[in-house]
């Protein structure tokens, strides 16, 4: 080996080094140090275009908003064919209220890797976890207009409706959740609770049903299973149903309230 390639060889061994170093600076949420890690990569490469993605993700982290969408698009510059780039870049853009830029990303990142759906649909549940259910809902619409096929964001669309207590609009969409897999058992849970509320109880028998014969052990579908039965004044059949969840869940909240309930009491589905 001539003295170029072992120069060559010890600066690609220093330049994964490092970028193993800045990675792990990242995860400890140690942005400075990651970003003068990155640099130091550039300095041996100013072409690797993880190190610079490695940077923007660093100033994302420190809220530089601004020098992230710097480095990230200049990341996608050097390598256009990475899907993470286009996502944390779709991300930044979201919270910056720019949405119609953030959905192009978006969309670019699931076309190189399809997988990418799963990420928007976490990234959506931040709006129902923030009780930001109008938010949730534009999110997922348009989440929907990309791929209208997975089962999950048709749910999430729905329990969005659902916690607004737009219960029609809920219905439609965790209908289709069912429509697109109806051997998951959340989805059937999920219909039938709107079914209870809006008081169409044949129904949602249909789906608690359903569910058990999906899942025996469907905690959720055994509980309102007894609080229909309530609505309809069969005490005995509440009771059964209330007993055979505690057997799974000892302190489930809402079977231990309602086992208790007097004749012809009634409970809501929500």
């Amino acid at each position: 080996m001539n003295d170029l390639s072992k120069e060559d060889d010890a600066k690609l061994k220093e330049e994964k080094k490092l970028m193993k170093r800045g990675t792990e600076l990242i995860k400890n949420e140690d942005y400075d140090k990651a970003i003068e890690t990155f640099e130091k990569v550039r300095k041996i490469n100013v072409k690797n275009a993880t190190a610079c993605f490695g940077i923007g993700i660093a100033q994302k982290g420190k809220k530089d908003y601004k020098k992230a969408i710097e480095f990230i698009k200049e990341a996608i510059e050097l390598n256009p064919e990475s899907p993470s780039a286009y996502y944390e870049l779709g991300e930044i853009y979201y919270w910056k209220n720019e949405h119609e830029e953030a959905f192009k990303l978006f969309i670019s990142a699931i076309e190189i890797n399809p997988e990418y759906i799963e990420k928007l649909n976490e990234f959506g549940c931040i709006h129902i976890e923030q009780q930001e259910y109008d938010k949730a809902i534009e999110f997922f619409v348009k989440v929907i207009g990309i791929n209208p096929r997975m089962d999950y964001i048709n749910y999430n669309l729905g329990l969005s409706y659902f916690l607004k207590e737009d219960y029609k609009q809920a219905r439609k969409w965790f209908e289709k959740a069912v429509e697109l897999k109806p051997n998951n058992s959340q989805n059937q849970i999920q219909l039938g609770r709107t079914y209870g509320v809006m008081e169409n109880l044949d129904l949602a028998f249909k789906c608690f049903t359903k569910a058990l014969e999906i899942n025996p052990k469907a905690i959720e579908a055994l509980c309102h299973i007894g609080i229909a039965y309530l609505m309809i004044g069969e005490r005995s059949k509440a009771i059964k149903a209330f007993n055979k969840t505690l057997e799974l869940e000892h302190n489930h909240p809402k079977a231990l309230y309602n086992l208790g309930k007097a004749l012809g009491a009634k409970e809501g589905f929500k």
